[in-house]
């Protein structure tokens, strides 16, 4: 799966992935490492993480991924 662009831009503020990383228990580092490549990580993709991604991001689902 990969980003949409409104994704990437609500995930490019750096203050949203301080608190994602937060909430999901992880380094920032690593969350960087979850969406650098083109094709997300598989845990960018669990339940929880959606979760607390669209917590901080306000996106739904389907503006998080191209089809």
């Amino acid at each position: 799966m990969t980003l949409t662009a409104e994704a990437k831009e609500k995930l490019g503020n750096d203050e949203v992935k301080m608190r994602i990383c937060l909430d999901l228990g992880i380094s920032y580092i690593t969350f960087r490492r979850w969406i650098k490549d083109a094709e997300v990580h598989e845990n960018f993709t669990k339940a929880k993480s959606l979760e607390v991604i669209k917590k901080h991001t306000g996106l739904v689902d389907a503006q998080l991924f191209e089809a």
